[in-house]
C-alpha cells in the first residue's frame, strides 16, 4: 500500500462513477474512495485533497478551486469599488 494522501495533496484521480449525491467517485493511490464534486465518470482530474477520513476523502478539482478564488476576488473588488463610490459621494 502507498503512503496515505493528506489534506492539501494534489493528485491525479480517475473518476469511475457518480455517487447518489452526483459527485464524482474515484480512488486515491492509497485505496480510499474520493468524492469530487463536479467531476464526471471516465474523467481524469487533477484534485486537491480537502478532507481526509479513515475510509474516504473529499477533494476539489483545481479548476473548481480557481473558480472559487476568482469569485472571491470579484466579490472583493466589487466591495472595494462600492466603498470608494460611497466615500466619494460622502466627500462631496
Amino acid at each position: 500500500m502507498t503512503d496515505r494522501a493528506r489534506v492539501g495533496d494534489k493528485l491525479q484521480v480517475h473518476i469511475e462513477r457518480l455517487s447518489t449525491h452526483m459527485e464524482g467517485v474515484g480512488h486515491l493511490p492509497d485505496g480510499r474512495v474520493v468524492f469530487v464534486p463536479g467531476a464526471l465518470p471516465q474523467e481524469d482530474v487533477r484534485v486537491e485533497l480537502g478532507q481526509s477520513k479513515k475510509r474516504y476523502a473529499r477533494a476539489r478539482t483545481e479548476e473548481e478551486r480557481e473558480r472559487w478564488i476568482n469569485l472571491a476576488s470579484e466579490a472583493t473588488l466589487k466591495a472595494i469599488e462600492e466603498d470608494y463610490t460611497t466615500a466619494a459621494k460622502e466627500a462631496g
